[in-house]
């Protein structure tokens, strides 16, 4: 049994070359979109510090507690 050639495959709108315009146009985009993702990342590492410091307020004042709940156990005995 033989095979029947098979056509060249078409290439589609997006799987050609972009032009030099398009290409540029792309960069720009591109240029724009990391710099808001540098803006987003920017702003979640400032609140990531600020519940940091939040966390270890908490724990400072969890730690603090108890202490003076010790405190308060050992001068009832």
């Amino acid at each position: 049994m033989t095979q029947k050639p098979k056509p060249p495959a078409k290439r589609g709108a997006a799987a050609q070359r972009p032009t030099a315009a398009g290409g540029k146009a792309r960069v720009v985009h591109l240029e724009a979109e990391n710099a808001a993702l540098k803006k987003q990342l920017a702003a979640a590492e400032q609140k990531i510090a600020l519940l940091e410091r939040q966390r270890d307020a908490a724990l400072n004042r969890i730690a603090w507690v108890i202490d003076s709940i010790n405190s308060l156990a050992e001068s009832v005995r």
